[in-house]
């Protein structure tokens, strides 16, 4: 028997996303355990995923007030180095 899970959307926002909550449906009648753990883990990545996003969105917003400011000094450099570390954070999670 082929398994569908319910969740096929949430490959559209990331395969781990998918991974956890398939593995939690199918886990759901043989192993509860398993399940509780699994939607825990897609609980926690889902935070991490928001907040990382939602860091770069405030890091972008400081680094307009600081363009519009004046302080143009180095603001490229940190916002590549800061966006490069929220990309690395969201791939991660």
């Amino acid at each position: 028997m082929v398994f569908t899970s319910n969740f096929e959307f949430l490959k559209a926002h990331g395969v781990w996303f998918y991974n956890l909550a398939a593995s939690a449906e199918r886990n759901f009648t043989s192993d509860p355990n398993t399940t509780l753990i699994k939607m825990r883990q897609l609980g926690e990545a889902t935070a991490q995923n928001i907040e990382a996003r939602e860091r770069l969105e405030k890091l972008s917003q400081t680094v307009l007030t600081k363009a519009f400011k004046g302080e143009f000094i180095n603001i490229s450099d940190e916002l590549e180095s800061s966006i490069a570390d929220q990309v690395n954070k969201m791939e991660a999670v």
